[in-house]
């Protein structure tokens, strides 16, 4: 209706671009470049519509964290095949979000709630995979972050102290490709860390359904940290 207020989220988890790892993927594993252009052409028509700092893609942190994440995934299937200057305009933008996202973290909350494992995770994974100059100081700070984060936001028992089932995922995919990245770049994560995230999975198998759907609980949302496949 005219006047009645829009929803922002399918205007943000469309601009998480976790579409552009299943089109990395698809060029990467069939060689047709039909995707490699089309994503290249999304990606660099995404930059020049959103500068830095202005519009509503800059409005949420988490959601720079979460795009951040599919960023890196994507960029690593089709770095070898990107020109010079298009490698530049992306890293450019890389380098801008994270830091961004690093000036604008949600530590000053009463309540911390995922929005700050997601961010936390996008600005570990970036730093830890891009030679920025300010990489080391945001990787400590995100790594910090997640260590702390997994004791106050997890139970002893694995569960997500919002005790919702969709969050319960949206979780456990932060802290778990912080946790692969972490392993691969000789930031390793506390045995507690550890232990707390491998309970964390462990719940999703209780809860699942013998058809391995998740029952529904708590606040309900569908997004994903991250995805690798349809």
């Amino acid at each position: 209706y005219d006047g009645s207020p829009s929803d922002v989220k399918p205007v943000w988890e469309l601009n998480r671009h976790q579409y552009f790892v299943i089109l990395a993927e698809a060029f990467y594993l069939s060689g047709d470049r039909a995707y490699l252009d089309e994503l290249i052409a999304q990606w660099l028509d995404w930059i020049e519509e959103n500068p830095y700092r202005i519009g509503i893609n800059w409005a949420s942190p988490l959601e720079i964290g979460t795009r951040l994440i599919s960023w890196t995934l994507a960029y690593q299937f089709i770095e070898t095949y990107l020109s010079k200057k298009d490698r530049t305009t992306i890293v450019l933008s890389l380098w801008q979000q994270s830091s961004f996202l690093s000036s604008h973290l949600s530590v000053d909350k009463i309540v911390r709630t995922n929005h700050l494992i997601g961010e936390a995770a996008g600005l570990f994974v970036a730093a830890s995979s891009f030679a920025f100059q300010e990489s080391e100081k945001w990787i400590v700070k995100a790594h910090r972050i997640l260590e702390e984060e997994i004791r106050t936001q997890v139970f002893t028992d694995g569960v997500v102290k919002e005790q919702s089932s969709s969050y319960q995922l949206f979780d456990i995919d932060f802290f778990l490709i912080a946790y692969v990245k972490g392993a691969h770049s000789d930031r390793r994560f506390s045995a507690e860390y550890s232990e707390l995230l491998l309970k964390s999975i462990r719940c999703l198998h209780v809860l699942q359904t013998p058809d391995h759907r998740l029952p529904l609980f708590g606040d309900g949302d569908d997004g994903r940290g991250f995805r690798l496949r349809e």
